[in-house]
């Protein structure tokens, strides 16, 4: 959805499944995109700032055992029900982009109770940055 310069993308999901003996999910997932849309010099450039948010239910997902390479059922430790949030700049200019994030920026916020398997933390707070340049033939 556009508002003006405001852009929203998101995505909703929810799954089941009949029975919890093989796989287990998280009952809704969720992902949404804010940013504003900024050109710059006569439209050879675009600035675009913005944040990102996931969202999933909590749940009792399948644990990891390295040992044996697999995962297995556990029915003791819940993960998700959390939001992981992300803040970012785009710059694009020509073919080349731009861009500077800041991953899990709420992580400091949340007591560092955040899983993506019981056991495995997900990535804490991060800053990244680089450029993705498309090249023509």
């Amino acid at each position: 959805m556009d508002i003006w310069r405001f852009k929203f993308t998101g995505q909703l999901a929810y799954q089941t499944i009949q029975g919890t003996s093989v796989l287990r999910l998280p009952a809704f997932l969720g992902n949404l995109t804010f940013y504003y849309t900024q050109p710059l010099f006569h439209g050879a450039a675009i600035l675009q700032p913005g944040l990102n948010f996931n969202y999933n239910t909590s749940y009792y997902a399948n644990n990891y055992m390295p040992a044996f390479r697999t995962y297995y059922l556990q029915h003791t430790k819940e993960v998700g029900g959390y939001l992981y949030m992300d803040i970012f700049v785009n710059l694009k200019i020509q073919r080349a982009r731009f861009f500077v994030e800041y991953t899990h920026f709420n992580a400091s916020f949340m007591g560092r109770n955040y899983y993506t398997v019981p056991s495995y933390p997900m990535q804490d707070a991060a800053f990244h940055f680089g450029v993705a340049w498309r090249f023509h033939d």
